[in-house]
């Protein structure tokens, strides 16, 4: 039986095979990360540590704004080795943290689990005598799992945004949630870092329900795509998708694709660096 190994992102990536294999098989990365995801990184450390506080039992917990203050010194700790500046990390990211969490200080839903690891069997064909069978694994850390006042479990993201713009629940990792989870629910959790935003605004959530046929359309096309990115792999073929290109703050390996492709090598060498991977399988971004 062959298995194969997929998560949300590299389902997101595989819409260019070109991108998939620099990110994932040549693993390169900018000398200098991109202040957006720096900042998307900060906050996350520091709202994990602040979920884990809370996760305590009440006796064992710290007053409230301890907890924050314990997870902003953390947030400082790390910010020495980032590519993001000291004004910028205090300014935005440290400041919008406190208030996102005076903002939920009385949140009606409690955190069970904080970057829970997810290994799922997503599909299992058994061999026969005509063909091999496959199993595709499907594998993803959640930020945080909620249990709200009814009991019921909520997979949650937490997402960084500089500008309120319409969730969608068309997303990989969002229906991986609802599938995996068997709610058949997910949520986000946006934070904003707007300045002139009130908090109401900045700090919302999206709950994403989804019907069971979706659910089950999600799951065959995934299954479809780690086949594909696998039959890519072996026979060493990327195809590009330029739709992608100018997606989001733009592909950073743009100037790569505009090189000829003998010199693209040299190329990546002399401007990207051998990305360091901490949990090399899963990448959310």
């Amino acid at each position: 039986m062959k298995t194969l190994l997929t998560s949300p992102n590299s389902l997101n990536l595989s819409s260019c095979m070109t991108k998939f294999m620099y990110d994932k098989i040549v693993e390169a990365a900018p000398k200098k990360k991109p202040a957006f995801l720096e900042k998307g990184d900060l906050m996350h450390i520091m709202l994990a540590e602040y979920y884990r506080e809370k996760m305590k039992k009440p006796e064992e917990r710290l007053p409230h704004l301890e907890m924050i203050d314990k997870a902003i010194e953390l947030g400082r700790k790390k910010v020495i080795k980032m590519d993001l500046e000291i004004e910028e990390s205090e300014d935005v990211v440290i400041s919008t943290f406190n208030q996102y969490c005076l903002f939920w200080q009385t949140d009606p839903y409690t955190p069970v689990a904080i970057e829970h690891p997810v290994t799922f069997v997503l599909f299992e064909r058994e061999d026969t005598d005509e063909e091999e069978g496959l199993r595709v694994l499907l594998q993803m850390i959640v930020d945080i799992i909620f249990e709200n006042q009814q009991g019921h479990l909520l997979w949650t993201d937490h997402k960084t945004r500089s500008r309120n713009k319409e969730a969608t629940p068309v997303s990989n990792q969002f229906m991986a949630y609802a599938h995996v989870s068997g709610t058949k629910r997910s949520m986000r959790n946006n934070v904003g870092f707007q300045k002139t935003v009130p908090p109401e605004r900045k700090f919302t959530r999206d709950f994403f329900p989804y019907p069971q046929k979706v659910l089950e359309w999600w799951v065959g096309w995934t299954v479809y795509r780690a086949q594909f990115i696998d039959a890519c792999i072996k026979s060493d073929n990327w195809p590009p998708d330029f739709t992608k290109c100018d997606e989001y703050s733009g592909c950073w390996f743009q100037d790569v694709c505009m090189q000829s492709p003998d010199e693209r090598e040299r190329f990546l060498n002399e401007n990207f660096i051998k990305r360091v991977r901490l949990q090399s399988i899963y990448d959310k971004r």
